[in-house]
Formats: structure tokens, C-alpha cells, sequence
């Protein structure tokens, strides 16, 4: 449909969300807000599994680009 390329992801670039499937450079899916919406990995060696955690690093129209977010790991620093 004609309207359907003016839609926006709707969260802002620096907004948390989830992956909703295993997303790769070449497309995936986050949730957010409870919809999910197509996604895509920043990094173009990077999966990312479902569950993860993400940031929000670009927004392409409807497209999420979204990188992990590294703050959420084990390696945290709690100090």
C-alpha cells in the first residue's frame, strides 16, 4: 500500500529493545513496545539471538538498525 512506507519505527535512535528473533545484517525482527518490527544488526559480523537485548543505532523508515547492547552482559561492571 502506498502509506505503508511513510510508517516509522517507532522508537527513538538510543532506545532499548528486544530481539524477537535471531537478527542479522541481512534483516530480523525486534519487539518493542509489544510489536514487533523489522530489524537489522549494525554490525555486519554479527548475529543476534533472540532474547538479546539491543540499542536502537539507526532508523531506516520502518527498519530498526540495532547493535547488541553490551551493558546487559555478564561482563558488566557493577563497580
Amino acid at each position: 500500500a502506498e502509506h505503508d512506507r511513510h510508517v516509522r519505527f517507532p522508537a527513538p535512535v538510543g532506545a532499548r529493545a528486544e530481539a524477537g528473533e535471531a537478527s542479522t545484517p541481512a534483516g530480523g525482527q525486534v519487539r518493542f513496545d509489544g510489536s514487533l518490527w523489522s530489524a537489522r544488526a549494525l554490525d555486519p559480523a554479527e548475529v543476534i539471538p533472540a532474547g538479546q537485548v539491543v540499542t536502537v543505532s539507526d532508523i531506516a523508515g520502518p527498519v530498526a538498525v540495532v547493535w547488541k547492547d553490551r551493558l546487559e552482559g555478564p561482563a558488566r561492571n557493577t563497580g
